[in-house]
């Protein structure tokens, strides 16, 4: 089994394919995030062109659904289901994402008020993660929005396949599929309701289908749907990994050649669950790497690792407040959006390692000792 250590991390047991899906998406969200600084300097489309999808976010949901459904397949297949299972799962979870969170929260609160500009858009919800339950996100921490997602599906998916294995008839392979069945077809069908009552081709109203919990929670579960095939068909998982590629790639260029309008029916009913599942059909192929060796294989799986932590930081403090202040007092950053936009990237990198260092891996390494307590 191979073993690697750099910079204090260990990366055994980690498959290399799926790291590199990891970093495929967090580059793909600071790339995104990146591009008004270049503005002037480089052509938009030309810029948006090189990220091979509209929205890297996907990546990140059908990945996290794909790891999530993994554990979910062992706990609610292979054991006695119990609430005490499902309480388990909430509290590794929440032990893995919330710390760095809150952590980031008070990062943003503290750095507003020096800058004596205490933020008038954060709220409560903040803290329980309803800051775009079914509303646009407030100007407070905007990325946020995608986590919120996330956090919702590990509290509602758990919750209704534990109730159906409860009082369903069926057997729990079956009732697995009932339910992601359910939360892929329910979101459909509320956007295309909220769609067709809007009748709006607004690019503003885009963000009440993509960015909300109710209508985006599907993306997550297509990855979960991946881990069942790979959980129950293991066979047909390993046999279709070029065949699901040359699909992925066959559909994707086809889809680039039809005309769909940028802000209508296509767009904010279907555009988000057919991105996801092209994706999805590339994880026989990235499922099936394992390893790999080099420099360029250390760099991939130390920026996966530290993946959560880019994603945290990357917009709300560095952009809007690190990189102001560096402009402010850097006379070569004030001239030279080439070097203002290196630095961005180099800050980011080096101040999510330290936030996974200090926050992050302490509070990981607390909740393996509590779970060996418990066992």
């Amino acid at each position: 089994m191979q073993k690697t250590n750099f910079f204090s991390i260990n990366i055994q047991n980690r498959v290399f394919g799926l790291d590199i899906l990891r970093f495929a998406s967090i580059f793909f969200v600071i790339y995104a995030h990146a591009f008004p600084l270049l503005e002037g300097t480089i052509d938009a489309k030309l810029y948006g062109s090189i990220s091979p999808v509209n929205d890297a976010v996907s990546i990140f949901f059908v990945l996290s659904g794909f790891l999530i459904g993994r554990i979910l397949l062992k706990i609610f297949v292979e054991k006695e289901v119990s609430s005490k299972i499902v309480v388990n799962f909430w509290v590794r979870r929440w032990f893995r994402t919330l710390p760095a969170y809150f952590c980031t929260i008070a990062i943003l609160l503290i750095i507003s008020s020096l800058n004596g500009i205490f933020p008038e858009s954060f709220s409560w919800k903040y803290l329980v993660f309803l800051q775009n339950f079914k509303t646009t996100i407030p100007a407070f921490f905007v990325e946020s929005w995608s986590l919120t997602i996330e956090e919702w599906f590990y509290l509602l998916f758990p919750i209704v396949l534990f109730m159906v294995l409860k009082s369903s008839i069926l057997d729990r392979k079956s009732t697995f599929l009932f339910v992601i069945g359910l939360f892929i077809i329910l979101p459909i069908f509320y956007k295309l309701r909220r769609s067709l009552m809007l009748n709006s081709l607004n690019p503003a109203d885009l963000p009440l289908f993509t960015q909300q919990v109710l209508t985006r929670i599907d993306s997550i579960v297509y990855g979960v749907l991946g881990a069942y095939i790979k959980y129950f068909y293991p066979v047909f998982w390993k046999k279709i990994k070029f065949g699901a590629l040359a699909a992925m790639f066959g559909v994707y260029f086809g889809l680039r050649l039809t005309r769909f309008h940028p802000f209508g029916l296509y767009a904010q009913v279907f555009s988000a669950a057919v991105e996801s599942i092209l994706i999805l059909l590339s994880f026989p192929f990235f499922d099936a790497i394992k390893f790999g060796k080099g420099f360029v294989f250390k760099v991939i799986t130390w920026i996966s690792i530290i993946s959560y932590s880019l994603y945290l930081l990357n917009l709300s403090v560095i952009f809007n407040f690190v990189i102001p202040a560096l402009k402010a007092n850097v006379n070569f950053l004030k001239y030279s959006p080439t070097g203002t936009y290196i630095t961005y990237f180099t800050v980011t990198v080096f101040l999510a390692y330290l936030l996974h260092i200090f926050c992050e891996k302490p509070m990981m390494q607390l909740r393996d000792k509590l779970s060996d307590k418990d066992n």
